[in-house]
């Protein structure tokens, strides 16, 4: 079967350019979306930047929600879970609960429409006070019962600790919420061990500067974490110089768990489904696809029952 799942997308990654156009008066895909050549980070966050007006209305943000899982499902995916910052989406009709209810209301729309099981996890910022973390867990938690299933934080690794945080974490994780923290994709491989051992992370997202320690490496295996790679963003973002030089088959052969994901599909102009093919080259047979559907399915933070009838429909 050659479904798919996701477990690590951006929703203000996945504005497609003809929703831009329609809902702004502006055709903007040049700079919405990067040039094959782009490997600057920089670069790419400020087109992911660039589709933030669009966002700031509450029916705009909850139709990006239901293409994001209309995307997803022309994909074959079976599960997605979408995250975003509310924090990035307030200076227009909304308020921090707004957002969540907004994004939760095209998720579980397209869900009904498409058949991709959708889920949202809640990502804070690195450069926000741990204040604003401490609201937004909190209120993450408020909502755990209607879609909410994780916490997540993103941004500068280099300047700002995660650590400043945990309180955060401790929050959510207490309230029952996944946790997943973006680490070790720019910045180092110390980072997603303080990920795993100051903020609770059962999955990181991206991580792939793992595989540059090994008392990290021995660690995450221990402790069962599963990666959350995305080959090709870490392609446009710099974080690696080619993908025939991406560390996904050095992870798997260390022992790592590793899942397939598309990060910001609409900024690359990727698909979830040429993502999983483009892995299973960079694997060299060292997975199956049954093995990485299995490997994200069993670390999704859906519900058990759904997540138990997800792995009846790959097996």
């Amino acid at each position: 079967m050659n479904c798919t799942v996701s477990l690590h997308t951006h929703l203000e990654g996945s504005i497609r350019p003809a929703t831009f156009y329609e809902l702004m008066g502006e055709d903007a895909k040049e700079k919405l979306t990067v040039t094959k050549n782009c490997s600057s980070l920089k670069e790419f966050l400020d087109k992911i930047a660039y589709g933030y007006p669009l966002t700031q209305k509450r029916a705009n943000i909850t139709r990006v929600a239901y293409e994001c899982v209309e995307t997803a499902s022309k994909n074959d995916c079976l599960y997605l879970e979408v995250r975003f910052g509310p924090t990035l989406h307030t200076t227009g009709d909304m308020q921090l609960p707004d957002t969540i209810e907004a994004v939760l209301e095209g998720l579980q729309k397209g869900e009904k429409d498409f058949g991709t099981v959708a889920r949202l996890i809640i990502s804070t910022l690195r450069h926000a006070t741990p204040e604003s973390s401490i609201e937004l867990a909190k209120l993450a938690v408020q909502y755990k019962n209607q879609g909410v299933v994780g916490f997540d934080i993103a941004g500068d690794e280099a300047n700002f600790p995660a650590y400043n945080h945990h309180k955060a974490f401790e929050i959510a994780k207490l309230g029952g919420l996944g946790i997943t923290v973006h680490a070790g994709e720019a910045g180092i491989a110390a980072n997603v061990a303080e990920a795993i051992l100051e903020l609770g992370a059962t999955r990181i997202g991206h991580g792939i500067r793992v595989v540059d320690d090994p008392k990290v490496v021995t660690l995450a295996k221990a402790r069962g974490v599963v990666f959350e790679v995305c080959p090709t963003s870490n392609l446009h973002t710099g974080a690696v110089d080619s993908l025939e030089e991406h560390p996904l088959k050095e992870m798997v052969e260390e022992g790592l768990l590793v899942t397939i994901n598309d990060d910001d599909p609409e900024t690359s102009q990727i698909s979830l489904r040429n993502e999983y093919e483009l892995a299973l080259e960079l694997l060299e047979n060292k997975l199956s696809r049954k093995q990485l559907l299995e490997n994200a399915l069993r670390a999704s933070f859906v519900e058990e029952k759904v997540k138990n009838h997800l792995l009846t429909v790959i097996r």
